[in-house]
């Protein structure tokens, strides 16, 4: 649940009332009004304290207020003349925030109390070829009644015993609830969408025709929660039919200021439950990491719940929750060329959760993962055969002396300063937009090499290097490394650096906070970028005035010895002594509205001269993100259009972190950057390349570029595309085409492809000649063909069609290598009726006809016409035609009269006939008719409307005020 801080005193003999402030309070009506605070939680006391829950974000405390009730004697908080505690006892059957009448679920719920409940109500939706748009998620129906009141009923309906709200509505009729001012509409469960806090799993809603005010949206929003409290902040409203959809459009200001979550179509993504970020293959020990855990080691494939900030070497990387690409666990991963996947349900499979603590072989490619156990031998021969044979000395120049302005930093000068810095004097000469690039100084490696010097710290250098403990055991490593880190940021640091560092804070105007950058020769290098593995600090005036000038530059020197950072080195034999490190240091950005990483490359769908953007809001790097932190993912294009792959998590939703101009600006920056390195870097034709960038929109709204290095290309398993097949549609009509979609993966998308195919026709229903490949053109990764299929006369069973991938030398064949249709023999059409909306006494019932599928002639169709109640309805049979469209209104007049009388219904049935068969599920349907005369009153004793329980359990109920409701 959200971490509301309301812990009360309690006993077992006090149950306790949550209240919030309510969404639209005061006067609806001529009749009705809303209090001030509406009840969000009913909860048992345990001995000692409780915490009271609220499922919706969480609120200030001061925004909360608590009701205290003793267990033996309830109140009666819904008014339905049911106690409280009989009903949070019952809860599903009963509901103590909801005033609906009880229902045991046979049919409908009051409260969905579990997500064991939700499974239980909902139907998968590819068992309905209604809802195959939904693509197999779990849905069920619900209805809100007197939903424009201050005291709405919701029931939620067992949707695999009916979809049909009509059934629902008849029931409650029977029972004395009258049903018409009602919304209706359904919740879908979707697994992988990124809820508001970071989890993953959503509860979407909609309302079918309906659009309330943005008020009474929130007011439903709330009861919704209140009766499904195993949510956790994942429920939201999701207006796509049109009335919803441009109510929410003309007031999205006001639904912001509301406490209700928006999704908007482009906020689900795909469903999928597996995602290669980098294709490779590993060996190594599976490991599941907890929350305290240690870090993983070099030799072990971890497996996290949370994407992890800080991450040393590994062979390889599994994460339940989506990742990015521009991560810097990803970019580690690349780097390393270590397998790297999002895998959402590794912890649900027993024969995978079998592995953890065995050594394993994992891969990942386009089409999907293996993940099988290895021998400790196949484990030692792998990293053996990855590792550099000798000892890789890096280089450093130790004969520049002094700070030097970024101005007079060129790109050769990465020996002395460090790569980071060298790139980044080189960003400040490409005549970029004025505060583009922050102004600098590069502090050299002979500044780190004097310190270490003479602080005596390269002899315990060497004695750590030498120690047998410290060579052979990744603890003693993790522990002394921690030691030397320790002891230079105690160092002491000669005057002649101190006075160097006065004189660079001195170029800048008193008070300003100074950001001091790692900046190696062993980062941002064309083979190897080094992401995350260095620290940057902050040198802020006060830290100046009390800790010492040199604080932030020790602390950046010591990151040197960073455990992550050691282990990376030394999987590629690097002499550690040979590693230096410059800094870079310029201006602090603080209260930037954006930060993001941008790509001079497209690592995702692979279109040619298209450049990849992470961002999110505020501070919240994309490259290190909070816990839960979702970044947006957009594609430029050459004109610095957006495509876009997902939104950010923390800003309302339809919301866009960048601007227009901005996007240009950024794509035009980025193609400048681009071809300036690709010079640099001595690129030919043909080589791959692109560069990567990081950059910030400052609290002044300025697009920032803080640093450029090298993107690098993983070793992917295999550079070919994988391609794979499937039908549009599973079954057709004989004489109707079959539709054939072919689909390629990686590889380079610019080239064409031609996939060679392998058809199977035991029955020749296939017109003419089937095609025996299909060709994908340059930038295409889909093909539709249509195959003609043959329309005889006769009357004969239904074929099957195969088609399937023939091995070739130009691409990989998928999982998903053959496809298979069913050519049905001339179907006879399935005639089905569909109500319309309830009516008032002399209004017009409306009913749907339709024939599916459509019929190749008009049709005639036979249907009763009959009436519960007398309404002055003309019963019996009539015919109607439905057209080629498919379907025809059926209009069924009602008469009004003064007499007070029970709500009714007008019924279409669909008779029997030769041409056509009548739906099973949906042969008949009702409109509810209701009387439109005054009824006499009735009361909470009247046992025709409430039964005898509902009495029994009001007269029960001590003589209080609110018992009196």
């Amino acid at each position: 649940m959200s971490e509301v801080p309301i812990v009360v005193d309690s006993t077992t003999a006090d149950y306790f009332v949550l209240y919030v402030g309510h969404p639209n309070p005061g006067q609806i009506s001529q009749t009705d009004a809303n209090p001030n605070d509406i009840a969000i939680s009913v909860t048992r006391g345990q001995e000692g304290t409780t915490l009271l829950p609220d499922n919706l974000e969480a609120l200030a405390p001061a925004e909360y207020r608590v009701e205290k009730y003793e267990v033996a004697r309830p109140g009666d908080l819904d008014g339905d003349c049911v106690d409280d505690i009989t009903e949070l006892d019952g809860l599903g059957v009963y509901n103590p925030l909801n005033p609906a009448i009880k229902m045991d679920g046979s049919l409908a719920g009051v409260a969905i109390e579990s997500r064991e409940a939700f499974e239980t109500f909902s139907l998968p939706s590819n068992h309905t070829y209604q809802w195959q748009n939904l693509n197999g998620l779990e849905f069920l129906k619900f209805s809100v009644i007197d939903w424009h009141s201050s005291d709405p009923s919701i029931y939620f309906m067992n949707t695999n015993v009916s979809v049909l709200h009509t059934v629902l509505y008849n029931k409650l009729e029977q029972r004395g609830v009258s049903t018409l001012v009602r919304l209706t509409g359904e919740i879908v469960y979707h697994p992988n969408v990124v809820a508001p806090d970071g989890s993953l799993g959503v509860y979407r809603y909609n309302f079918h025709k309906s659009a309330p005010p943005p008020w009474v949206t929130a007011h439903v929003h709330q009861v919704l929660a209140s009766a499904m409290p195993f949510l956790d902040d994942n429920l939201a409203y999701y207006p796509t039919s049109p009335e919803p959809k441009a109510n929410y459009q003309a007031n999205k200001a006001t639904y912001d200021t509301l406490r209700i979550n928006v999704l908007q179509e482009a906020d689900i993504l795909p469903d999928v439950d597996y995602v290669p970020l980098n294709q490779a293959e590993g060996f190594g020990r599976l490991r599941l990491m907890g929350t305290d855990d240690d870090d993983p080691r070099p030799h072990e494939i971890p497996v996290f719940e949370s994407l992890p900030n800080d991450l040393p070497r590994v062979a390889g990387s599994i994460t339940t929750v989506p990742q990015t690409p521009l991560s810097h666990v990803n970019l580690r991963a690349i780097q390393n060329g270590v397998p790297n996947a999002f895998i959402r349900d590794i912890l649900k499979d027993e024969d995978l959760k079998g592995l953890f603590g065995q050594f394993v072989y994992f891969s990942v490619a386009a089409d999907g993962f293996v993940l099988r156990e290895a021998l400790k031998a196949e484990v030692d021969e792998f990293h053996q055969s990855r590792r550099p044979a000798g000892t890789q000395t890096l280089v450093r120049d130790l004969t520049v002396t002094g700070i030097a302005s970024l101005a007079d930093v060129s790109f050769d000068d990465w020996d002395a300063f460090g790569v980071k810095a060298a790139n980044l004097a080189e960003l400040s000469k490409l005549g970029l937009p004025e505060g583009t690039v922050p102004v600098g100084f590069a502090v050299p490696f002979y500044f780190y090499d004097e310190f270490m010097k003479a602080n005596g710290f390269y002899d315990d250098l060497d004695a750590m290097l030498a120690d047998e403990d410290f060579q052979g055991d990744y603890d003693e490593q993790e522990k002394q490394l921690k030691a030397l880190r320790k002891k230079i940021k105690k160092g002491t640091t000669p005057d002649w650096i101190v006075e160097a560092l006065e004189g660079l804070h001195a170029e800048y105007p008193v008070g300003t906070s100074l950001r001091y950058r790692s900046s190696t020769n062993n980062e941002d290098l064309a083979a190897f970028n080094g992401a995350g593995l260095y620290d940057s600090k902050t040198q802020d005036p006060d830290e100046t005035a009390e800790d010492g000038i040199d604080k932030s530059i020790k602390a950046v020197w010591a990151s040197l010895w960073n455990f992550r950072a050691f282990l990376e080195r030394d999987y590629y034999r690097v002499d550690h002594k040979s590693v230096a490190m410059g800094v870079l240091v310029h201006p602090n950005f603080s209260d930037e509205r954006v930060n993001g990483v941008a790509v001079s490359y497209d690592p995702v769908s692979f279109l040619p001269d298209t450049f990849y953007v992470n961002s999110q809001l505020g501070e919240d790097l994309v490259t290190n993100p909070e816990a839960r932190s979702y970044p947006e993912q957009l594609l430029l294009d050459a004109d610095g259009r957006a495509g876009v792959l997902a939104r950010s998590n923390l800003v309302p939703s339809g919301t866009l972190l960048l601007s227009e101009s901005q996007m240009v600006q950024l794509r035009n920056n980025l193609q400048t950057i681009h071809d300036r390195f690709q010079t640099l870097y001595n690129i030919q034709d043909g080589d791959r390349f692109a560069i990567e960038i990081e950059f910030k929109v400052t609290a002044d709204n300025t697009l920032a570029i803080k640093q450029a290095r090298p993107w690098v290309f993983g070793n992917t398993i295999s550079e070919k595309p994988t391609v794979g097949l499937s039908f549009v549609e599973a079954t057709v009509a004989e004489g109707s085409p079959l539709k054939l979609v072919a689909t390629r993966e990686g590889g380079v998308l610019s080239d064409p492809l031609t996939v060679d195919l392998l058809w199977t026709d035991p029955d020749q229903k296939i017109q003419g000649t089937a095609p025996v490949s299909v060709q994908f053109a340059a930038d295409k990764a889909t093909v539709v063909v249509s195959v003609p299929t043959v329309l005889t006369g006769t009357v004969e069973a239904d074929s099957t069609v195969t088609v399937e991938i023939k091995a070739g030398d130009h691409y990989v064949v998928g999982a998903s290598s053959s496809a298979t249709a069913t050519v049905q023999d001339n179907p006879v059409p399935e005639v089905s009726v569909t109500a319309g909306s309830g009516i008032t006494e002399g209004g017009d019932a409306t009913f749907t006809v339709t024939a599916n599928p459509v019929p190749s002639a008009p049709l005639s169709v036979s249907v009763t016409v009959a009436q519960t109640g007398d309404f002055g309805v003309t019963t019996g049979v009539r015919t109607v035609t439905v057209p080629t469209a498919g379907s025809v209104t059926v209009t069924v007049s009602t008469s009004d009269d003064s007499t007070d009388e029970t709500d009714g219904s007008v019924t279409v049935t669909v008779n029997a006939g030769s041409d056509y068969t009548v739906s099973s599920t949906q042969g008949t349907d009702s409109v509810v008719v209701a009387d439109d005369d005054v009824p006499p009153p009735v009361g909470c004793g009247d046992t025709d409307a409430l039964g005898l329980e509902a009495r029994a359990n009001h007269d029960g109920l001590p003589n209080t005020l609110a018992n009196r409701k």
